[in-house]
């Protein structure tokens, strides 16, 4: 890679060297009533060197492999896009949200937290429909690419990292036919998958090919002539006849020349530093989010693959900025659970993360789990994710907001008890909340998976309690208002059980079982060796939802049972989790409906004198919310519409399989 920044002799040093933007559109944002009328989209590239032998690099895996240039900098470029406030006065303070991309997209997550469409095809829309909410408030913000291992993509936001030329090693790809490319969805009756590959095989003959039925059984082995090679990156695989579409094929096969993805936490300290602390690039070209005396206030927000990575950045010190300041001064880390993304193991698909029946040996999960400092009962080490940012003294404020997708997956409850299940205390600068019932995506019928799912796919929401979390966090580090206290489950007031109890204390109802079927805390740090921590839940009450979360309308005046997890269809995995869905198992509507099928939950006639009673309780659940700071005002108009729209529903006796 060669950067070409300027046609003159230029002495680089370490960090942004040029910054470019070919896409610059200025927008009109009035209607959204915030301090600047207008904003500007800038959508370019920023080209890095970094020190290969600096300290701060000396955990990236692999780097000593990358061949550097002739002034000894490694080069590295990554896709930037910024929307930013233009005012002719501009404030004395900005607030500056990083968005860590998931996969290389940054429409979905920001639509999601917007309530915007998914489909944002252009600056304008983007504006209009997809980030309203950040500037009707005045907040820049900022995508920067840090996944290296995705194929080009116009649409994405991506790095371009070198590679470790000449490392071989062996990589491990997952597959699963009711929810791989090529995959059909009615038990795979073609008879075959096409898997994607993360890099070419060197040599078919040394492939290794396995089935397993459930995430906990043995693998049985299948001969390579299930696997035709169809190009670099792609082959298809035979499927074992005896086993049906949720059936987990392991392919295991030697590549080489691995791309370094650990250097994606060194491009985003790089750029961000930049944008936080430098007027210009090397070459000259000014940071747009430069103003002298401007104070920056950087808020990093991550959900999913951008929780994961927020954790790790966090772990492993990535979080000092060049003038030994902390870099982001608070982050959100949305539904992460206890996992962190493994971007710096080598020949691993930084995509890839562990739930019970995908990827469920997946690397992401290892010790520490908790924030703040716990004693690891399998090694003796003491350790936490903030430990190198106390060191540094460059520790952020920090919200991470779960919902019960990590529960059955995440091992969530690890964020909160140490590796015996006791209780942890939380450090002062971090705050835990769950949406209890709720799981990690929006429907799941927009994704093609709902027909894997034994019960209806949960339909609520989560995006109005993390907008309330953002602003409650941005208070925190600019104003000094303390948020609302940790709502997550704990020991302590018992809302923190074994699944044992859970199991027990369950309502019985004609639904989805409640089972052992939840993803172990399990590491392997052997060939047969495997080390196992305890995973708590929340405590169901009696109608079936968990306990020690956010009060929730839809939980404090209930019509059904909410929960982050749903199970696979047979023949396709039962009775093993439906990748991250949850699930919606309504109460009957009258009392005789319910005795007919022995269902201990209380039916809505029995529940509310009336829909004008079901609607009061709802709108005083959510006037509480708003006064503790949980529900933004603009969200409990919608929230109340949707109250009133269930008290309508309840008034014509549609029950709750029809609202």
């Amino acid at each position: 890679m060669s950067l070409n920044v300027a046609s003159h002799v230029l002495t680089r040093v370490p960090g942004v060297v040029e910054v470019r933007f070919p896409t610059s559109i200025s927008l009109d944002c009035a209607h959204l009533g915030g301090p600047a009328r207008h904003y500007r989209f800038l959508r370019g590239i920023a080209k890095l060197c970094l020190d290969p032998l600096s300290p701060a690099l000396a955990n990236v895996s692999l780097l000593d492999a990358v061949k550097p240039e002739a002034d000894g900098l490694v080069e590295v470029e990554t896709d930037l896009c910024l929307l930013l406030p233009e005012q002719e006065q501009p404030e004395s303070e900005l607030t500056v949200v990083a968005n860590i991309v998931n996969r290389g997209g940054w429409i979905g997550p920001l639509a999601d937290f917007n309530q915007g469409p998914q489909v944002l095809d252009s600056a304008e829309s983007v504006i209009a429909n997809g980030a309203g909410f950040m500037a009707s408030r005045g907040m820049a913000t900022v995508w920067c690419g840090w996944q290296g291992d995705i194929a080009p993509d116009e649409a994405l936001i991506l790095a371009r990292l070198p590679r470790a030329e000449g490392v071989r090693g062996w990589v491990r790809e997952e597959i699963i036919p009711d929810t791989a490319i090529g995959g059909t969805r009615n038990g795979c009756e073609a008879g075959f998958v096409v898997a994607e590959l993360a890099y070419p095989i060197l040599d078919l003959a040394q492939c290794r090919l396995s089935v397993r039925q459930q995430a906990e059984e043995p693998p049985v082995a299948l001969g390579i002539d299930h696997i035709t090679v169809l190009d670099k990156h792609h082959v298809r695989i035979r499927l074992a006849p005896q086993q049906d579409a949720g059936a987990i094929y392991c392919l295991e096969y030697l590549a080489s020349d691995p791309i370094v993805c650990g250097l994606g936490f060194a491009v985003v300290q790089e750029v961000f530093d930049f944008l936080k602390h430098c007027p210009a690039d090397q070459c000259g070209n000014p940071n747009p989010l430069w103003q002298a005396g401007r104070a920056l206030t950087l808020v990093a927000k991550g959900y999913s693959q951008g929780a994961r990575f927020l954790r790790e950045f966090l772990y492993l010190g990535f979080n000092q900025a060049r003038a030994s300041a902390r870099l982001f001064d608070a982050m959100l880390v949305i539904a992460g659970g206890a996992r962190r993304t493994k971007a710096n193991q080598p020949f691993w698909r930084v995509s890839r993360f562990s739930r019970q029946h995908e990827d469920s040996d997946a690397p992401d999960l290892a010790f520490p789990f908790a924030y703040g400092a716990s004693s690891d009962p399998w090694s003796g080490r003491c350790d936490g994710l903030l430990k190198r940012s106390e060191q540094q003294g460059s520790t952020p404020l920090v919200m991470q907001l779960e919902t019960d997708s990590e529960t059955w997956h995440g091992r969530m409850s690890l964020l909160a008890t140490d590796g015996r299940g006791h209780a942890l205390e939380l450090p002062a600068n971090v705050r835990l909340y769950l949406v209890a019932g709720q799981h990690v995506v929006g429907s799941p019928a927009a994704y093609g998976v709902e027909d894997i799912c034994q019960g209806m796919t949960n339909p609520l929401d989560w995006g109005c309690y993390a907008r309330a979390l953002l602003i409650a966090l941005i208070d925190w580090v600019t104003r000094g208002i303390s948020p609302p206290a940790s709502l997550f489950p704990s020991l302590a007031d018992g809302s923190l059980v074994t699944l044992e109890h859970a199991q027990q204390v369950y309502p019985r109802f004609c639904g989805l079982p409640y089972d052992a079927t939840l993803a172990p805390a399990r590491i392997s740090v052997a060939a047969n060796e495997l080390r196992e921590y305890p995973v708590l839940v929340p405590c169901p009450d009696g109608n079936g939802n968990p306990l020690g979360g956010i009060p929730m309308p839809e939980l404090v005046v209930p019509i059904a049972t909410y929960s982050g997890r749903n199970r696979r269809l047979p023949g396709h995995g039962a009775p093993g989790l439906a990748v991250i869905w949850g699930s919606f198992e309504p109460f009957a509507t009258t009392r005789a409906q319910r005795l007919a099928t022995a269902d201990t939950r209380l039916s809505l006639e029995e529940r509310y004198a009336s829909p004008e009673h079901f609607l009061r309780l709802w709108q005083q659940a959510v006037t509480r919310l708003v006064d503790a700071r949980l529900l933004l005002q603009t969200d409990a108009a919608r929230v109340h519409a949707e109250g009133a729209r269930l008290a309508q529903a309840i008034a014509r006796e549609e029950g709750p399989n029809n609202v």
